[in-house]
Order: C-alpha cells, then sequence, then structure tokens
C-alpha cells in the first residue's frame, strides 16, 4: 500500500471531483447556449440598442385606412402583443407601404375602436375586454380585441431534451429557461405582423418578397391586405380580384368583403386550429337577412363552396375548409380531429355554429348526443339519444357540462372525452 502522503492525498480528491466539476462546467455552458436571449432576439432581426420614443408619431397604414398615433399609446398595456410590436426593437422588421408607413394587416375599424379604448387609458381597454368576455368573444372585432390588448398567457413549461441539474444550479437553469420561453412566445406573438427575414441579409428593413401589399378600390374605399394573406387564400376568385383584376370593385358591399378578407387574415394569427372558431365569427351575420347576403358574397369569391343551393352559412363551411386545410398541411387525413381545447384540456370541434341562447345552470336543456368507441361516425357506435331532456343541475360529469353551457341552440358540437370516447352533441332547446 502505498503510503498516505499529502501529495496522494490531494491527487485522490483532485480525481474525485474534478470530473463532476467539468460536467458541471459543461453543463452550465450548454444552458447558456440553449437559452441565449440576445442570441435569439438578434436571430430574429430585435433591435436590442432600440431608444424609441414613447412621444414619437407613428405613421400607420392599417388595412388600407391611414392613421397617426403616438407610440406611447400603442405601448400602455404592458405585456400585450400590440405593445411589444411597438416597443421599437422590431421596427426594422415592420412591413412599409410606398409612402413608408407601418402597415398593419389588421381590420380597420378593429383598429379604430382599439384605438380608442387605448387613448382612454386602462380603464378604457378593460372595458372594451369585458364587454368582448360578456359576449364570449363572438362580436365582429372581439378577435382583435383579445389577440392584440390581452397580456400573453404564462408560458406552459415543457421539457426541452436539456438534462438541468438539481439545487441552486437547477433554479438559475429553470429562471434562464423561462426568461427564454418569455421571449419567444412574444416573438411568436409578432411574428405575422413582421416581415420576413432574409436568410442573406438578415437585417434589411425593406419588405421582402412574398410581403408586398396588395390593395382593391372598393365604392372609392382603398381594401389593402399583404401578398402573403393572399397566398393562405388560394386560387380563389376573391385573391385573383387583389392579385389580377386591377378595376375597382362595385356592386358589393364593402362591409362583407372586408369581412371575407379579414376572415384569411385571422387564420394568419391562429395556431393549429385552436382559435379557428374565433376568426371564423367575422362571418357571422347579424340576423338571417345579412347571413343570407353574406353567404352569396362569400360564395361568390370562392370563401366557401357550393352554388346558392348548398348547405350551411358562410361560418360553418369556412371553418370545415380551414380544419380540413391545416389537416392536410399537417399531414393528416382530411377527417381529422383539429379542433379547440376547453378550459379544462378536453378537445372540441365546433360543426354547426347555433345562433340561439346557451343555457345556465338552473334550466333544462334538450338534446342530441350519440358516442362512438373508434372514431366520429365509426362503426363502433355504443350509444345514441334523440331530444333528450336532462336539467343542467344534474349534469355531473365536468366535460358534459362545459360542454353544454358553452353551446348555443342549433349548435353542433363534436368532444373526445377524458375516456376517449367520441361524442357529438347537438343542442334543440332551452326550458
Amino acid at each position: 500500500m502505498d503510503a498516505l502522503t499529502r501529495h496522494g492525498v490531494l491527487c485522490d480528491l483532485d480525481s474525485t471531483i474534478v470530473g463532476p466539476l467539468e460536467d458541471l462546467a459543461d453543463q452550465q455552458r450548454d444552458l447558456s447556449s440553449a437559452y441565449d436571449i440576445i442570441a435569439l432576439l438578434n436571430d430574429h432581426g430585435a433591435n436590442q440598442l432600440s431608444r424609441a420614443s414613447g412621444d414619437e408619431m407613428l405613421q400607420l397604414n392599417v388595412g388600407g385606412s391611414l392613421s397617426s398615433v403616438q407610440r406611447r399609446h400603442l405601448t400602455s398595456v404592458e405585456g400585450s402583443p400590440l405593445s411589444i410590436l411597438f416597443s421599437g426593437k422590431w421596427d426594422g422588421r415592420f412591413i412599409r407601404d410606398q409612402d413608408s408607413r407601418v402597415f398593419v394587416d389588421m381590420d380597420p375599424r378593429a383598429f379604430e375602436q382599439a384605438r380608442n379604448a387605448l387613448f382612454e387609458g386602462q380603464e378604457g381597454v378593460d372595458h372594451l375586454l369585458c364587454e368582448a368576455h360578456k359576449r364570449q368573444f363572438t362580436g365582429v372585432h372581439d378577435f382583435w380585441f383579445k389577440l392584440l390588448l390581452s397580456p400573453l398567457p404564462p408560458v406552459v413549461e415543457e421539457k426541452r431534451g436539456l438534462r438541468c441539474p438539481q439545487g441552486k444550479a437547477g433554479a438559475r437553469a429553470a429562471t434562464k429557461k423561462a426568461a427564454y420561453d418569455k421571449v419567444m412566445a412574444e416573438i411568436q406573438a409578432v411574428r405575422p405582423f413582421l416581415a420576413p427575414l432574409s436568410a442573406a441579409h438578415p437585417f434589411l428593413p425593406h419588405v421582402r418578397k412574398g410581403y408586398e401589399i396588395r390593395s382593391v378600390d372598393l365604392c372609392g374605399t382603398t381594401i389593402a391586405t399583404t401578398q402573403a394573406t393572399l397566398d393562405d387564400m388560394g386560387d380563389i376568385p376573391l385573391r385573383n380580384r387583389f392579385d389580377m383584376w386591377s378595376g375597382a370593385v362595385h356592386g358589393v358591399s364593402d362591409e362583407h368583403f372586408r369581412r371575407l378578407v379579414d376572415f384569411y387574415r385571422r387564420q394568419r394569427h391562429t395556431a393549429a386550429g385552436a382559435q379557428l372558431p374565433l376568426a371564423c365569427v367575422v362571418l357571422r351575420g347579424a340576423n338571417a337577412t345579412e347571413q343570407r347576403f353574406l353567404d352569396k358574397t362569400a360564395r361568390m369569391y370562392g370563401v366557401i363552396e357550393g352554388g346558392a343551393a348548398a348547405k350551411g352559412n358562410a361560418i360553418t363551411q369556412a371553418l370545415q375548409q380551414s380544419l380540413s386545410r391545416l389537416c392536410r398541411a399537417s399531414g393528416e387525413p382530411d377527417d381529422c380531429f383539429c379542433g379547440s381545447v376547453s378550459p379544462s384540456g378536453v378537445r372540441y370541434q365546433i360543426v354547426e355554429e347555433g345562433t340561439g341562447l346557451m343555457p345556465l345552470r338552473h334550466q333544462v336543456v334538450t338534446y342530441d348526443c350519440t358516442y362512438w368507441r373508434d372514431k366520429f361516425n365509426g362503426s363502433q357506435k355504443v350509444h345514441e339519444a334523440r331530444r333528450y331532456e336532462y336539467p343542467m343541475s344534474s349534469v355531473r360529469a365536468e366535460w358534459f357540462r362545459e360542454a353544454l353551457m358553452a353551446m348555443r341552440v342549433g349548435e353542433t358540437r363534436r368532444v373526445i372525452t377524458p375516456f376517449k370516447m367520441y361524442v357529438e352533441l347537438r343542442l334543440i332547446s332551452i326550458m
């Protein structure tokens, strides 16, 4: 046995702790590289040194309508996508028109209402969002109010495949990851409003190919959008009206034409169909007469398919067609379930929009329901009930109560339950 010497002890100690310390240093370098916020912002063309003044008057072109707003108003709702967009760091990636105005691809009337609420301060914004919430965001412009003025939701914790150390080092890693994910969520929120980066010249501020601004004259009013929004429409008359036919549009309701364009703008802000029902609200008429004329305009411009005798209104058909397109884009079959997720985490899809009231807890509802074990309209049907009357106060299953209370009379909804049953509900009446 070797004699116990100071040198030997130190060598043994060194071999015991150096390895773990080197591993820890490697992990720290990996964490710094993986969650480098400065590199992330640089990669997306943000100007981190921006010293934008709140007093600066921004010249805007919003969907073809001109507006001038001080930057401090647009950034007054802290943490909102609108505030992030006009913070100054993204100025170099703005889409600009021929007069160097910042082009914002959204409905100008929605922007005007949001802008006026901002002029009234936080109280005005709170009132606007509160009223939209009471309507369950089914108002014509509520989609934009929620998108632009609501603070970004908290980042959901997800595993990135990177092993984090425990203890204080683990806490630091978690903090870095949370900050990184927050910045990434902000980038995703404003990305649809920005011109894409050029691979060769990532910081050039001019408009890149694919984001040229296209406009039409409609009864003396200019309606403008980006080429990227038109490309999302596919080969339909509405796109051709911007791209191929230069003459002014006459004999068509400007309100209906605006809504058709805005429907495709909204789709660029929806993720995997999660918010498509809200995006489709713009195709809902205020009454049966308006809906009939809106459907006619939507068919004329190819937003929905079929002639005058086709079944279903614009909002229902457009939703179904958009969901199918999302499924095909993701490699799924046309009958895949690209629905929304309820607050309790249950997946659902609105097959047909309802136009009536929504039930309350003390009321009795009449509904149809069908259960399948394999898939919707599958071969393994396990239950079917027609015109079933049931008091809402007696509903025990959370997913079932949540679905019924969110439905309007006339609505057909499909739900995948927590126990993997495929359920189709139709709300017939409320007593």
